[in-house]
Parts: structure tokens; sequence; C-alpha cells
């Protein structure tokens, strides 16, 4: 931080992380007037002597992980039969989304420090999941209607 900077906003610094971490969530859904208040946000960050861009990428792999393990967490404790086929589906392709964009933003954090390495994310928890859960279903009532 630089010193003995005026505070362009009425907000503490602890409220302002707040708030850029509620617009980042509000920026990602694309809802009205988000763009632009994040925007400020950054802005003051950076009048202040703050990298705001870095701080966003954290706040973005944090929210995106979170995503993530809620997501998952509702596969990792199901039981056999407990979710439909397009539920785990949906929650897959869910959890891709979230992998983009945390990868995205892991990519942009590592390039703004001065990190030449790539991160790719090529296997999800989601794509074994259906294997793990489902696949055996599958084949059970393939035998039962080939039985048939």
């Amino acid at each position: 931080m630089k010193k003995h900077t005026r505070k362009p906003f009425q907000y503490s610094f602890s409220e302002l992380i707040d708030k850029l971490s509620i617009t980042s969530k509000k920026d990602l859904y694309n809802l009205p007037g988000a763009k632009e208040e994040l925007s400020t946000i950054l802005k003051w960050l950076n009048d202040i002597g703050i990298d705001g861009y870095t701080l966003l990428s954290i706040i973005r792999i944090s929210m995106a992980n979170s995503d993530i393990w809620n997501l998952e967490h509702a596969l990792r404790n199901a039981v056999v039969g407990d979710m439909a086929e397009n539920v785990v589906g949906r929650i897959a392709e869910k959890v891709r989304d979230h992998n983009k964009t945390r990868v995205r933003y892991m990519n942009e954090l590592n390039h703004a420090c001065g990190d030449k390495q790539v991160v790719e994310k090529i296997r999800h928890l989601s794509e074994e999941v259906y294997d793990k859960y489902y696949k055996g279903l599958e084949q059970a009532s393939t035998r039962k209607i080939g039985a048939l």
C-alpha cells in the first residue's frame, strides 16, 4: 500500500475486499452494472497502490474452488442410483465450467507473477463419478433389456 494516500472511497479495506468478492461474482453472472462497479473497485485499489487484478484473480480461483467443491460434494456422497443420469451430467458440465474459470485465473495469476507455467485441467472428478456410480447400472439395465 502507498503511504499517506487518501482512499478514493468510503469503505474500510476489509469492506472493499468483501465488495470486490461480491461484485466479482455478480460480474461472472453478467448482472447489470456489475462490470462497471468492478472496474471502479479495481481502479480504487490501484489508486491506493494495490494490484486489484491480482486480488480479483485470487478471489475468483477461490470462488471456483468453492463452487466445484459444493457440486462434487453431492456426487461424493451419492449412493449408487441416488441421482438420475441427467443430474450427474448437469453437475459434470457445471464442474467443467467452473474448472475453466479456475484454470483461466490460475494462468492469469501465474502470468502476472512472471511464472511461465501454464496450468491445464484435463481430468475432472465429474468425469470419473459417472463411471464409479452409474456404469454398472447401465450394464445391468442393458443385460435386463437383452434378457427380455
